[in-house]
């Protein structure tokens, strides 16, 4: 892993929802990964579904793979990278990850301090430490976020608070930096 990241200052990643989402959301397919030490002032919760190498989010550094989910919380500075074979260009390694990004109002002010969504609203804090959800529950969450990229409209947004709500509720998640 490039030590450097530890002297860098991290960098501001723009994200832009399109016009006919509340939220973005990409299915990355690249060789490795590409991008650095980042943060972004929304949320981001991430499936890899095929990768490994070093993950350091905040404080924490930790080895990552193929099934691991990620919640983490605005402006947490993070990075990923890859294993050294990924550099190396083989065909037989690549990366896939689904990402979902979301700002904490994306749904209006104060939507997430209901009473009903309790739950979530603790997850939201607690993301700001970067959540890792393992286990079959990483899984559940893996089938959720595959279909979140092939349902629009009411169900996506559905599917994602769903999805929140079950990472809320699961005791197979862990708190990171």
């Amino acid at each position: 892993m490039d030590e450097s990241c530890d002297e860098m200052n991290p960098i501001l990643e723009k994200v832009t929802p399109s016009s006919n989402h509340s939220f973005s959301l990409k299915e990355d397919i690249l060789p490795h990964i590409e991008i650095g030490w980042h943060f972004h002032p929304e949320y981001e919760l991430t499936l890899i579904a095929e990768s490994f190498g070093k993950r350091v989010i905040g404080d924490h550094i930790a080895n990552f793979e193929a099934g691991d989910v990620l919640l983490i919380g605005p402006n947490l500075p993070h990075f990923m990278q890859n294993d050294a074979a990924f550099y190396e260009g083989k065909q037989d390694l690549n990366c896939r990850a689904i990402v979902a990004h979301f700002e904490e109002d994306f749904l209006g002010n104060s939507f997430f301090q209901r009473p009903e969504l309790h739950n979530i609203w603790q997850l939201m804090q607690a993301s700001h430490q970067g959540v890792h959800v393992y286990g079959e529950s990483a899984n559940v969450v893996a089938e959720r976020m595959e279909e979140l990229l092939v349902i629009q409209g009411f169900d996506r947004l559905m599917v994602l608070l769903q999805t929140l709500s079950f990472i809320a509720n699961t005791h197979e998640r862990e708190t990171l930096a």
